[in-house]
């Protein structure tokens, strides 16, 4: 019959009505037919099946790609959890349409790939069907015809560079950069401006950190972490990051020199010097004295707060000192009055309790806290500097409690801050007599 090939099928016949029934395979059977017989003959065509093969085939930047799959013909799996090379084998199908694909094996995510499929003929090479995705696809299998079918995942990827910044950036500390908990050559031992670049990775999270270099102490460092994917954290990490297909996410690991400093309230007639050598005795509380209600005199009569610190830059820098109380608010309504300096009574003082004269000084009274920055010249990081700024107590007379608290106890509160890190602090507290 036009159109039909016989080579599709497989054939039999089966005679009946003969005196020996007679069968075998193929077209034709020779059957003997007696007088007045009436043999019937029923020839049965099979049609042939082929065989269908899916193979996968992973390309990754990263070595070894660790995504499995499971390979599928006709919504069944024939190969579970299968990588690079991975294989159903020839698998026999009737001749007609099938459907090839692919599942996510153990740990692993279709998003993380790109997919296609391509099926081919066996004996020839051409192309018997194509697919942008991970399937199902359609495939026609024809009689007796071996088909392949290539399942492609190409892994996304993006890429995640981790930078050091120091600061000051002349500080010599040495730091170890990681990505997901691993260090490359570039990443390794790295001062301010290092960098482990562009690292190809999968799309997905990612960690990011840093452990101490050659020599160095994480703690004497303020660290924090800021990526331009958005996320951010304090301290060294590790930090969690997503990388999408395409980024180039950049990580900061920022380490600040975390200042050295110490400070002391003193009584009046302290010295630098007393301060620096530790024998300066320490002052923890202030009396006052009311009349008609109002405060008339404070004792003792001065008192110092001292800091010393190191520079932590090789420019001039701030060193801020504030002082803040927990008063009540005034019968006027005004806060608690804060304690002010003598006139020309805030001293800069190199290491050895030399004055440096007329540093840059201002003083400033907001919200309750009065907040004194001194510019300290430029140094080599390490200059040791001291602080000394002379308070009057006076200054507070005629400060007049509230009615609903006649005679507060009051905790005076200061704090040297350094790159806007507190790096010293100590408080006194003013009762009544």
């Amino acid at each position: 019959v036009a159109g039909t090939n016989p080579g599709d099928y497989t054939s039999a016949i089966s005679c009946t009505g003969t005196t020996n029934p007679t069968s075998g395979t193929g077209t034709q059977l020779a059957v003997d037919v007696a007088s007045n017989q009436n043999v019937t003959c029923t020839i049965t065509n099979t049609r042939s099946g082929g065989t269908l093969t899916v193979t996968k085939h992973v390309v990754s930047a990263v070595t070894p790609d660790g995504g499995t799959f499971n390979l599928l013909i006709d919504g069944g799996a024939q190969a579970t959890n299968v990588g690079d090379g991975g294989t159903t084998g020839p698998s026999a199908v009737t001749a007609g349409v099938h459907t090839v694909a692919e599942s996510a094996g153990t740990g692993t995510s279709l998003s993380s790939y790109g997919s296609g499929i391509t099926c081919v003929d066996n004996a020839t090479g051409a192309s018997v069907a194509s697919g942008t995705n991970a399937g199902p696809l359609n495939v026609t299998v024809n009689s007796n015809q071996n088909v392949t079918c290539g399942i492609t995942n190409t892994r996304l990827t993006g890429t995640l560079s981790v930078v050091k910044h120091l600061v000051p950036s002349s500080d010599t500390g040495k730091f170890t950069l990681q990505i997901d908990g691993s260090s490359n050559t570039t990443g390794t031992d790295v001062g301010d401006a290092g960098t482990t670049g562009p690292v190809t990775l999968p799309v997905g999270n990612h960690t990011v950190g840093e452990v101490a270099g050659t020599g160095t102490t994480l703690s004497n460092y303020l660290s924090s972490i800021s990526c331009t994917s958005g996320d951010s954290t304090s301290g060294t990490g590790p930090l969690t990051v997503s990388v999408a297909q395409g980024a180039s996410v950049t990580c900061t690991i920022t380490n600040t020199v975390r200042p050295f400093a110490s400070s002391q309230l003193t009584p009046t007639n302290v010295s630098c010097t007393q301060f620096l050598n530790g024998t300066a005795p320490t002052l923890d509380s202030l009396r006052y004295q009311l009349k008609n209600g109002a405060i008339n005199n404070v004792s003792p009569g001065v008192f110092f707060y001292y800091s010393a610190f190191h520079s932590v830059a090789g420019t001039t820098f701030p060193v801020t000192i504030t002082q803040s109380n927990n008063g009540p608010t005034l019968a006027n309504g005004n806060p608690w009055p804060n304690f002010s300096a003598l006139n020309g009574q805030i001293v800069l003082y190199d290491a050895n309790c030399n004055v440096i004269k007329n540093p840059r000084v201002t003083v400033t009274n907001a919200g309750g806290v009065q907040t004194t920055t001194v510019q300290v010249p430029a140094t080599a990081p390490g200059q040791l500097w001291i602080i000394g700024i002379k308070f009057d107590p006076s200054s507070i007379k005629n400060t007049k409690p509230p009615a609903s608290n006649p005679s507060p106890t009051v905790v005076y509160s200061f704090s040297t801050i350094i790159n806007t890190v507190t790096a010293a602090s100590g408080s006194l507290t003013l009762s009544g007599k």
